[in-house]
């Protein structure tokens, strides 16, 4: 009962506060969860527990998830060979499929958001076209001055 009494727990929290600024205790705890981290039987329950508080499954949930995708990233469908990344809808926290982290660093730096892909996707079509005929043109010396360039020219 007391530690549902908000002043107590307040004081807990600054309690261990205080105590996690003391580098010695830092340095402790980095070197306890250091070695718990290589135990393979520790990782394997953190994932788990990681996977049930983010996005609410098990480690079976997510396995029988990515065999549904044949294995393979349910964006670029190939074969994940490193790390799965478990996409989410930031805003509802819901899962969406599993990635590989080329996909997933890819949707989330575009903003996980269909503007940023459409944005993404413009500039791949159009933008990148114009620049190669500029960048053509430039190598064979063939595109016009600038106006200010001129003035420029002018002055010397």
């Amino acid at each position: 009962e007391r530690r549902k009494d908000p002043e107590v727990r307040e004081r807990n929290r600054e309690y261990q506060r205080e105590y996690q600024k003391d580098p010695e205790v830092r340095e402790r705890e980095r070197e306890r969860a250091l070695e718990r981290s290589k135990d393979p039987e520790v990782r394997e329950r953190e994932r788990e527990r990681g996977l049930k508080y983010k996005y609410g499954i098990t480690r079976a949930q997510s396995d029988k998830l990515f065999a549904l995708q044949d294995n393979k990233c349910a964006c670029c469908r190939k074969d994940i060979l490193k790390k799965r990344c478990h996409d989410h809808d930031h805003d509802t926290k819901d899962l969406r499929g599993i990635l590989c982290s080329n996909c997933n660093t890819g949707i989330g730096g575009l903003g996980d958001n269909v503007e940023g892909l459409k944005k993404a996707l413009h500039y791949l079509r159009y933008t990148a076209k114009i620049t190669k005929l500029r960048l053509d043109a430039i190598i064979r010396s063939e595109c016009p001055k600038d106006e200010d360039e001129d003035e420029e020219d002018d002055q010397d």
